[in-house]
């Protein structure tokens, strides 16, 4: 997803856009858990010191699942 100058959007724009968009309604425990599995793929993404692990990936997995199953209602897939 791209702006008007053609660059790509940053994740935090994409998730704030997500959670202020009123045409759906998101729930309290993605709300809380989006932030959560944020913070783990910024550290995997951009931080050359760190590399995810599966304990890393165990302390979202709930969190993964909440806002997956929320994304797929809200998409009617």
């Amino acid at each position: 997803i791209k702006d008007s100058n053609n660059d790509y959007f940053q994740l935090s724009y994409l998730v704030d856009a997500f959670l202020r968009e009123n045409s759906w309604t998101v729930s309290r425990n993605s709300k809380k858990s989006i932030p959560e599995i944020k913070k783990y793929a910024d550290l995997a993404a951009h931080n050359r010191r760190f590399s995810a692990k599966k304990k890393d990936v165990d302390k979202v997995k709930a969190d993964l699942r909440i806002v997956l199953q929320e994304l797929v209602s809200l998409i009617d897939y």
